[in-house]
């Protein structure tokens, strides 16, 4: 499931998209940053057809070299292999699992080498061969994590491969592997082969809030639809600064946080501040992060005193 984070950041590559190619029509926008968003699903169900796939190559030089008869490191004894891990079982068992692969069409015929190279380098390891020796499933989650953060998550070689298909994978696969690595944890991945795999989105814990697509909605539109007004009291605030000559993403992140700060409330200002400071570090200046902070400051001081600004809940009015 997508944090709130990555949500913005999606949005705000989404935002920037639309005034790059200076659009009139922020419905298709938003169709496009949903595509996006759903694109991260694929990408997370690509890495985890690779641990699949990987061990299905494994189990296959495996059962080539008995027919050869080249024994193994065991001496010719059978050793557990990574394709009878039970997260691995529970995976390929998964009806959830297999009807994703299909409605993505989740193949890598043309990257199978990596694949493969990879599947070897596993083998080579010492980690790799100690499980080989035990029958003990408790080895099972070590293994695995092991395996995906060490040699998939972030294999360069195989992230390069991710981002031939969507341009956007290099970013998202940090945020994707978070999420399957906290997916993998779950007690009923390795107990419940019926277990859903992640969604994009979850619904948020409060009791009548909008669920985080609906966050993605109201954020993007309301940043548009509001973007003059936000623009008039901003201009207010840059001091010496000419509206002109403002980077757009500085702009875009400042009308961002106007319009969370103004919509959602039940989200803290303080939260709000500091994510749009974050996000102003990753895609603007390096001296974006001191303007924005200093400029939103002041808009959030002005909209206070227009009373504009409604929280609640208590602390949501903290650093107002």
């Amino acid at each position: 499931m997508l944090n709130r984070r990555l949500l913005r950041f999606k949005i705000f590559q989404a935002l920037y998209s639309y005034y790059q190619t200076e659009s009139d029509n922020p419905t298709v926008a938003l169709k496009n940053l949903f595509t996006s968003l759903d694109k991260m699903h694929e990408l997370l169900l690509r890495n985890l057809w690779a641990i699949v796939k990987i061990a299905d190559i494994i189990d296959e030089r495996f059962e080539t070299s008995k027919q050869k008869f080249i024994q193994d490191n065991n001496n010719g004894n059978e050793v557990k292999r990574l394709s009878q891990n039970t997260g691995i079982q529970n995976t390929i068992n998964n009806l959830h699992y297999q009807q994703l692969v299909r409605d993505y069409k989740i193949n890598m015929k043309n990257d199978e080498d990596v694949l493969r190279k990879i599947a070897r380098t596993i083998e080579d390891s010492k980690e790799y061969k100690e499980y080989c020796q035990t029958s003990d499933n408790e080895k099972d989650l070590p293994i695995l994590k092991s395996i995906y953060k060490n040699y998939i998550y972030t294999n360069n070689v195989l992230l390069s491969l991710f981002e031939e298909h969507n341009m956007h994978w290099a970013h998202d696969q940090y945020y994707i592997g978070i999420i399957l690595m906290t997916y993998m944890k779950k007690e009923s991945f390795f107990n419940n082969p019926e277990t859903p795999l992640p969604d994009t989105f979850k619904p948020l814990e409060f009791e009548d809030s909008e669920t985080d697509k609906n966050f993605v909605k109201i954020l993007f539109t309301t940043t548009i639809k509001h973007a003059s007004e936000y623009e008039l009291i901003i201009n207010q605030y840059l001091e010496n600064w000419e509206p002109e000559r403002i980077a757009l993403s500085d702009i875009i992140i400042m009308r961002m946080a106007c319009a969370e700060i103004l919509t959602f409330d039940q989200i803290p200002i303080k939260a709000s501040l500091n994510e749009y400071i974050e996000l102003s570090k990753t895609f603007s200046t390096p001296k974006s992060k001191i303007f924005v902070n200093g400029v939103l400051d002041k808009v959030i001081s002005h909209y206070n005193r227009e009373g504009k600004i409604e929280k609640t809940g208590r602390g949501l009015m903290d650093n107002s």
